[in-house]
């Protein structure tokens, strides 16, 4: 049986793998050009959005300016403190723009993108304020556009399986065990205004590395006609979020109190609701 030999020189391998990060890079200019142009239009609706399609804490009219400046500082504490970490510096430009390329910053904006793509007729999809992610370990909230009540937060993670996919599962568990997940940036019932949620239930989406950067590769900047790509890997997302949707119904506590058992019913409906949507999506 013959063998099969690579005989590229170096240079020639180089070459390769540098136009291959240029096409990711491509990629991740097209996702970051729709989410703006997905932020702009959920401006126009009265939502409190930035560009990078995240909450914006400076336009909330939840909280005053005072305690909106503490939370931003909170924000900045810790991420000069990441930045000393990582990278030896404590500057937050360079900090942020580092992160831009880190699998989890690109993850989080390719969801948000593809989610809004299907599921933004029914559903505003946004990312959470950086004071709620870093915070309350809320990537992306969801809310429906019939009751503009919040159907649930998303976290993440960048492994498919390993001691990095159990740990964030078992502690996103635990968050829905013990009552749920806060939001203090976030969007409450109509007019749309900023308002501290609490008792969400969280999902996790998963994709690791090179599926990310498949992702990337193969991102349409239309927003009518989704690649083949988008559509496999929301069908894959579908089928986590259905798993965990029937899981967090099933495992609910008996509530206790009439307060306690309106929460519960208002969070039933939407995630009912929510698992309906998702249902249609479902592939073969």
């Amino acid at each position: 049986m013959l063998k099969s030999f690579d005989f590229k020189t170096q240079a020639e391998r180089t070459e390769e793998r540098d136009a291959m990060q240029e096409v990711i890079e491509q990629g991740a200019k097209r996702v970051k050009v729709f989410l703006t142009e997905v932020a702009g239009r959920l401006c126009q609706e009265g939502l409190p959005i930035g560009d990078d399609c995240r909450i914006n804490m400076q336009i909330s009219d939840a909280y005053n300016a005072a305690e909106v400046k503490r939370d931003l500082g909170f924000v900045d504490k810790r991420e000069r403190f990441w930045a000393q970490e990582k990278f030896g510096t404590d500057d937050l430009v360079e900090y942020r723009a580092n992160q831009e390329k880190s699998d989890g910053e690109r993850l989080e904006r390719l969801k948000t993108a593809i989610f809004n793509k299907f599921l933004g007729g029914e559903f505003i999809v946004v990312r959470a304020s950086r004071y709620d992610d870093i915070k309350n370990g809320v990537d992306n909230v969801i809310i429906d556009r019939q009751t503009y009540e919040v159907v649930c937060a998303l976290d993440e993670v960048g492994d498919m399986n390993g001691r990095n996919f159990d740990d964030k599962k078992a502690k996103v568990l635990a968050k829905n065990k013990g009552g749920g997940v806060n939001l203090k940036y976030g969007l409450g019932l109509a007019p749309l205004r900023q308002e501290n949620q609490s008792g969400l239930p969280l999902f996790l989406i998963a994709l690791p590395s090179e599926k990310i950067q498949e992702g990337l590769r193969s991102f349409s900047a239309d927003l009518a006609e989704p690649s083949l790509y988008e559509r496999r890997l929301f069908s894959f997302w579908v089928s986590l979020l259905i798993a965990q949707v029937k899981s967090f119904l099933l495992d609910l506590s008996h509530p206790q109190g009439k307060a306690e058992i309106q929460a519960i019913q208002r969070i039933v409906r939407a995630v009912q609701r929510f698992e309906k949507t998702l249902n249609k999506f479902q592939w073969t």
